[in-house]
């Protein structure tokens, strides 16, 4: 008899996990998932940051076509949408104006306050604050480098 019932106990351990066997498995998968999210958010704010750069080139490429082409750029007043609906029957010098990758439009100042002589174009960065250390700039904003 005492053979069956050791048998029915090994049985018995066999078939499951306890429940401090599952719950510490699920703080290892938890762990894990914490580290893999962080590495993914980081890189996603990273290229947020990279797209922005690029499109203020592509901003500072078309403004520096539209004053080859006009002999001036656009007034603070016109903004980037002169590029797209410039004066005097011009061709336009972008097909639309895209908003930042955090959906809001870019700043343009002309003459610029920080670009003398030229113009400055920002976005406000994902704090949507202006004059902060995530803005993404064509110049040098505070904690940038």
């Amino acid at each position: 008899m005492q053979k069956k019932e050791l048998n029915k106990r090994r049985r018995r351990a066999q078939l499951g996990m306890t429940l401090v066997e599952i719950m510490v498995v699920i703080v290892i998968i938890g762990m894990v998932m914490g580290m893999v999210g962080a590495s993914v958010f980081g890189s996603l704010g990273n290229a947020q940051r990279d797209v922005a750069s690029s499109q203020i080139k592509k901003f500072g490429e078309a403004l520096d076509l539209y004053k080859l082409a006009l002999r001036k750029y656009p007034s603070t007043g016109e903004g980037l949408n002169a590029l797209v609906s410039p004066p005097n029957n011009q061709e336009p010098f972008m097909k639309e104006i895209p908003k930042d990758p955090w959906d809001n439009p870019y700043s343009y100042v002309y003459p610029g306050t920080h670009n003398q002589g030229s113009y400055d174009i920002c976005s406000n960065g994902p704090d949507m604050t202006a004059g902060t250390s995530d803005d993404v700039c064509n110049y040098e904003t505070a904690g940038s480098m």
